[in-house]
C-alpha cells in the first residue's frame, strides 16, 4: 500500500468501506504501524484487569497504561452488546481522534454515514434481530436506504420497522428470545426464519431457524 496515510484519511472520509478497511487492516499491519507512530506522546488508555480470574465478573479494576491502537481496537470491538456495524463506528471515531490531534492543520472530515445507520438501528430494529451474519450481510444498509424518499421521519421509521420483520419472517410475537446478544443467521444473504426453541436447562437452549426457499435449517447454541 503506497499512501497509507490517504488510506485512512478515506476510511474515516466514508471512501473505503468499513468492512474493507478492517479486512485490510489483519492483512497489513503497516496500517496501525503508522498509525501508532502519530499517535501523541503521553496518551494512555484504560486496560481492565481482573484481580480474580475464577470470578471475572465479580472482581476487577482498571489500570492506565500507554495507548496502544491494536489493544484498544481490540476493546472496541468486544465491548459488552457491540455489534460490527457499532465497532466500525466506534473504529473510526478513534481513528478521527488520533488523527485530528495529529495533523490538527489538515484534520478529517468524518463521514456521518455509519452513525446515521447506527442510529437508525437503534431506533427501528428490534432488540432480538442482530449478529456477526446481519452485519456482514448488509441487510440493515439495504433497508435503510431503501425508505422512501419524501416520507416523513415517523412514517419512514414505521416503514423499516414492517420491512424488517418481513425479511426476517416475524409474524405476530413468534420470534427468539435469546440469553445472550443475538446470533441471527443467514443463508444466501437473506435472513433465516426462526422456528423453534429447544430449552436444554436454565443455562443454555437451542434455537433453530429454516432457509424458507429450500428448507435447510440451522441450529443456533445460545447460552450464558
Amino acid at each position: 500500500m503506497e499512501n497509507i496515510k490517504q488510506y485512512v484519511y478515506d476510511f474515516i472520509e466514508g471512501r473505503v468501506r468499513p468492512m474493507d478497511f478492517v479486512a485490510e487492516t489483519k492483512q497489513n499491519p503497516m496500517i496501525f504501524d503508522w498509525v501508532q507512530s502519530i499517535v501523541p506522546t503521553g496518551k494512555t488508555m484504560s486496560r481492565v484487569i481482573q484481580d480474580d480470574p475464577e470470578h471475572p465478573w465479580m472482581q476487577y479494576h482498571f489500570i492506565d497504561v500507554p495507548y496502544e491502537i491494536r489493544e484498544k481496537a481490540v476493546q472496541l470491538q468486544h465491548g459488552r452488546g457491540t455489534t460490527y456495524i457499532g465497532y466500525h463506528l466506534n473504529l473510526q471515531g478513534e481513528l478521527n481522534r488520533i488523527l485530528s490531534a495529529a495533523f490538527p492543520d489538515n484534520p478529517p472530515t468524518m463521514d456521518s454515514a455509519l452513525s446515521d445507520l447506527f442510529s437508525f438501528m437503534l431506533e427501528v430494529c428490534p432488540e432480538y434481530i442482530g449478529g456477526c451474519e446481519v452485519d456482514k450481510s448488509g441487510i440493515m444498509e439495504e433497508i435503510f436506504n431503501s425508505v422512501p424518499i419524501g416520507v416523513s421521519k415517523t412514517a419512514g421509521k414505521k416503514w423499516a420497522k414492517e420491512e424488517i420483520k418481513r425479511r426476517f419472517h416475524i409474524e405476530g410475537r413468534h420470534r427468539p428470545y435469546w440469553i445472550q446478544e443475538p446470533e441471527w443467521p443467514m443463508y444466501n444473504g437473506e435472513p433465516m426464519e426462526y422456528v423453534k426453541t429447544v430449552r436444554d436447562n436454565p443455562e443454555y437452549q437451542t434455537l433453530i431457524f429454516r432457509d424458507p426457499k429450500t428448507g435447510t435449517e440451522r441450529t443456533v447454541f445460545d447460552a450464558h
